[in-house]
């Protein structure tokens, strides 16, 4: 709303001398007189959209009409200049005309009828999401929203991974902006739904900037309409950026805030994965008996709520845990079950990380060409589905510190560079670069951690012999 009145300020400055021939309105109103008048409408109705562009589903959504009418009206728009194309298949409007659309909404359309265009909107972007996220993340279907099936057309993103991606990239930006007019203007419904529906899309590709703003309207909207659960999935959203960014602890304290609200409101499959994150950051921290506790207690939430995908990314965790401690019979029985489950219900993701992880034990024993195949693996499963952040942990060796590179340098320098906008792109991670006692305590840690983890006998030529000789 101070963005709109700053607007209708700048609108007010320019028609301050009164002179009719230039002012800003008159020159805006000549082009808006000449329009017919669905064009008319669908310009005002323009103004109301809360991002920078749209693309014609979207207005149609907006003005209420099929698909190919709404592309005829932004041509319309188009050729008397009162939008632009930003890129190909996408229109915006310039601020000002923006707020001429809306004022000259609120004066001919009234309160009621622009909330209803709101409404389709919204409701357009929540079941595209939907759809993408389903066709990209099929197996974690039931932790989102169940939506009634969608009242007017969307893009063609069901079923095509590389069209769901393509959609959700090119509307980041403006789903951010939904998300917080949605939360802050009378829809929290559509923000906690949003929130969740775009949960994995934007913890796999490392989106940390859009991800915090969305899960921070997404709980501000859950804590105005006292909604216990949706509160505690976003605080378990704000907390993976935390994790993402190397903040722990705080992460730690977010699962845990996420996890209480989770017990008191009786979501038993969201107590699961506050527990499995828990698990997850102990993990991280070198506190294995207490990752052991949440996992295993993660485990068997798992296996009374019946979340098959879950039950095998937790497997593979506590598979961690004893690859950590030594324990490599027992944890190459996790992974092989992890994996199994995971090809079960078409978790690619977790496939993914299953066959790392079976990489992470092979390298530990000394199998550099089972280890190498396995990677390879892994690392094809997540650039299909697009998954950055998987990507960079197989390349950088992330997750295992003390073991030898993965992969040769060039690759290892990829994998640091898809971990740049995770990490570094957040003003806190650049003030701890100021503190070398902070790194040489982390420096001392991963010391430690190589020496516990017996890696010290691969020899690193032979590992890149391995790493680099063609597949047989």
């Amino acid at each position: 709303m101070g963005e709109l009145a700053d607007q209708q300020r700048r609108l007010d400055l320019l028609d301050a001398d009164g002179d009719s021939r230039t002012a800003v309105r008159a020159v805006f109103s000549w082009s808006y007189r000449h329009l017919p008048a669905a064009a008319a409408r669908a310009f005002r109705l323009l103004g109301l959209h809360p991002a920078a562009d749209l693309d014609a589903y979207a207005a149609a959504a907006l003005t209420g009409t099929a698909v190919e009418q709404a592309r005829h009206l932004l041509d319309q728009l188009t050729r008397v200049h009162l939008i632009q194309p930003t890129r190909p298949g996408r229109y915006g409007l310039h601020d000002l005309l923006r707020a001429y659309a809306r004022e000259l909404a609120a004066a001919r359309d009234g309160q009621d009828h622009g909330q209803a265009a709101l409404t389709r909107l919204f409701d357009h972007y929540l079941d595209t999401a939907a759809a993408a996220a389903d066709t990209l993340f099929p197996a974690d279907r039931r932790h989102r929203p169940r939506l009634s099936p969608p009242a007017a057309a969307i893009p063609p993103v069901t079923g095509d991974p590389v069209a769901a991606r393509a959609w959700l990239d090119a509307e980041r930006t403006g789903l951010v902006a939904v998300t917080a007019h949605s939360a802050g203007n009378g829809w929290p419904g559509h923000a906690t739904r949003l929130a969740v529906t775009l949960f994995r899309y934007l913890e796999t590709g490392g989106h940390c900037p859009e991800a915090s703003t969305i899960h921070t309207c997404a709980r501000e909207a859950a804590r105005r309409t006292a909604d216990a659960a949706a509160e505690a999935t976003a605080l378990t959203g704000l907390g993976i950026v935390a994790a993402t960014q190397g903040r722990w602890l705080e992460a730690i304290s977010q699962f845990a805030d996420a996890l209480d609200l989770y017990r008191g409101c009786g979501d038993r499959a969201g107590e699961t994965r506050a527990l499995g994150n828990l698990g997850i950051m102990n993990l991280r921290l070198g506190r294995y008996r207490a990752a052991a506790g949440h996992l295993g207690e993660c485990l068997l939430l798992c296996r009374e709520t019946g979340d098959r995908a879950a039950e095998a990314r937790t497997l593979g965790n506590l598979g961690i845990v004893d690859l950590r401690l030594g324990r490599y019979e027992q944890a190459n029985d996790c992974f092989a079950r992890a994996l199994s489950l995971s090809r079960d219900v078409g978790d690619w993701v977790g496939e993914a990380y299953a066959l790392g992880n079976f990489g992470d034990l092979q390298l530990r024993r000394g199998l550099y060409q089972q280890s190498a195949g396995h990677f390879r693996q892994a690392l094809d499963l997540f650039r299909r589905v697009g998954d950055q952040s998987g990507e960079a942990e197989i390349l950088s060796g992330r997750t295992e510190p003390g073991l030898p590179c993965r992969f040769p340098p060039q690759a290892w320098r990829r994998g640091r560079t898809l971990l740049l906008p995770a990490r570094h792109r957040c003003r806190h991670l650049r003030r701890r670069r100021k503190r070398p006692a902070r790194r040489r305590r982390v420096r001392r840690y991963h010391d430690d951690h190589s020496l516990l983890s017996g890696s010290q006998g691969v020899s690193p030529k032979s590992w890149a012999h391995e790493l680099t000789r063609p597949d047989t």
